[in-house]
């Protein structure tokens, strides 16, 4: 049907159990069928790349916070340093599809002991915004029956465009590391890639900010 259906109550229910400061995250993920490093498993989703905009009270500018391996190394350790800085230990987790998110959470705590507490500690913060779309608390036609962020994000605010960025969707953001840490890439292409890489993982965020607001 061409029509919307919004139910407020449900939604308010929803929302009214999250705790600021919202920390809207977003991970990026390189697999290959040989592991690259030791501790993974072929097809790992191994994270090399996290965005995060942190909200700290309801009328409160987002703050930025953003993280991405630029070389070929296991990036684990670098990225679980940077997230323990930047999110603290209250305060919502805000995802989308957190089955996504969380799983990866669980496997960088496997990987990294000294990193297993906090790890879980965020997943048990977490909420998945996508939620309130997958369970139709908030329905457009436009959606085409999605729940897709990239479906979502253009009816809900068409202010906010991936079509924009030079880096539209999440299998070019993951091809994209091997290009950037590769020692043959030349240092002009890899500094432009980096910012599109950015610049895609940080709009992922701040769609979730958008959308939530």
């Amino acid at each position: 049907e061409n029509s919307l259906v919004i139910n407020k109550s449900a939604i308010k229910s929803d929302l009214d159990d999250l705790v600021f400061p919202l920390y809207f995250l977003d991970y990026e993920t390189y697999s290959t069928a040989v592991p690259l490093f030791d501790g993974y498993h072929p097809y790992s989703n191994m994270v090399f790349q996290y965005s995060v905009h942190v909200v700290r009270e309801p009328d409160g500018e987002p703050e930025h916070y953003e993280y991405i391996a630029e070389e070929m190394i296991d990036p684990a350790q670098g990225l679980a340093e940077s997230l323990k800085v930047h999110i603290g230990s209250t305060g919502s987790v805000i995802v989308w599809f957190a089955r996504f998110e969380g799983s990866r959470n669980v496997e960088i705590g496997e990987h990294l002991p000294e990193f297993a507490d906090f790890m879980a500690g965020l997943n048990d913060r977490i909420f998945d915004l996508m939620m309130v779309v997958k369970k139709k608390n908030y329905v457009d036609s436009r959606f085409g029956g999605s729940a897709s962020l990239k479906q979502v994000l253009p009816v809900m605010c068409p202010e906010l465009s991936y079509n924009d960025l030079a880096i539209h969707e999440g299998g070019t953001a993951s091809a994209s590391w091997a290009v950037l840490t590769s020692p043959t890439t030349p240092a002009k292409q890899k500094e432009q890639l980096k910012k599109d890489m950015l610049a895609y993982c940080g709009l992922d965020t701040f769609a979730m900010v958008a959308i939530y607001r």
